[in-house]
């Protein structure tokens, strides 16, 4: 029996593990992050589908060490959440109860920052020398390599691109308590109050994507359903994402020299056949000194964080 690498993707909504033999995803399991029992429910529910995975994995006899990329704000340092703004519990520890429990080495890091570091040693970044990872779900977060070191920053704040002010004048309140962010005006969660922003001052026709925008029900899902078919003001709101998605890329390009950005998220993979188009398109709105930049979709698509922490594990980065 062989053993495996361990791997944690722990989001606002569901945790997910895997196991990995070498830089290959084996098995998967995924559940709801947990809404209630204290700070230590998070690793608790790591530990239990660690277990039902290892015990339906034929040929894996345990795990070596287990990497785990997490929502923040994240010490990486310590492995510890310190009041996430999107998840039911909001701070928790993770190193240290997995590594008691287990008895193997635990890396942690930024979930973001493990999804950069994923495609710069596993992925379409290989080679490069400066790129960044930006997920676009609940709320946006962000990685970067530069030089090949992973940016972490003395917080652990060193690529938390969602956090960019992007409209100065927005009244937009980000779960952080920032206003006029990125996260609050284009991720998942935002994407209702968006819409009914833009409903309130449209000036077309009434459609159905509109009537659901004015009930603020119009979701990522159903926006790109109606835009597909024609929809006239879900088109309105998906040129309007993908302004604000182009307008970060930018900031991200020119504030970390970035050559290549790879974009991920369900909140916006779930939409690339609109979204990407118009975001390349509207770069050149933002980007001034000829910067050039590769634009592309993640190699891992959904299983993008799964495989940055494997990552964490098979070529730990210099600054964790």
């Amino acid at each position: 029996m062989e053993a495996c690498i361990g791997a944690a993707d722990v989001g606002a909504s569901k945790i997910r593990v895997a196991l990995f033999r070498g830089p290959r995803l084996i098995a998967r399991r995924a559940s709801p992050f947990p809404a209630a029992g204290g700070p230590m429910a998070p690793s608790r529910l790591i530990l239990e589908m660690l277990e039902s995975l290892l015990a339906g994995t034929p040929g894996c006899g345990g795990i070596e060490a287990l990497g785990v990329a997490s929502i923040g704000p994240l010490d990486p340092r310590r492995g510890v959440v310190e009041g996430t703004p999107n998840a039911p519990i909001k701070s928790f520890p993770l190193r240290r109860p997995l590594e008691e429990a287990l008895g193997v080495p635990v890396v942690v890091a930024n979930d973001c920052n493990a999804g950069a570091w994923a495609e710069y040693t596993l992925g379409r970044g290989s080679g490069l020398d400066s790129l960044a990872y930006i997920a676009v779900g609940t709320g946006i977060g962000g990685g970067v390599v530069i030089g090949g070191r992973l940016l972490v920053g003395p917080r652990g704040l060193g690529a938390e691109v969602g956090h960019l002010v992007l409209e100065a004048s927005s009244r937009a309140r980000c779960g952080c308590g920032g206003r006029g962010h990125w996260e609050a005006l284009a991720s998942g969660s935002a994407i209702p109050r968006t819409a009914r922003i833009l409903a309130r001052g449209w000036r077309g026709p009434e459609t159905q994507a509109l009537r659901e925008a004015l009930r603020a029900r119009l979701g990522a899902e159903a926006l790109y359903a109606y835009a597909r078919g024609g929809d006239a003001f879900a088109l309105h709101v998906v040129d309007y994402l993908a302004g604000i998605h182009a307008a970060g890329i930018a900031s991200v390009t020119v504030a970390y020299d970035a050559q290549a950005v790879f974009l991920g998220g369900g909140a916006l993979l779930g939409g690339w056949d609109l979204l990407a188009p118009r975001i390349r398109a509207a770069l050149g709105e933002y980007l001034g000194y000829s910067v050039d930049v590769r634009v592309e979709r993640c190699m891992f698509g959904e299983d993008q964080q799964l495989y940055g922490a494997a990552s964490l594990v098979l070529r730990r980065p210099e600054t964790l």
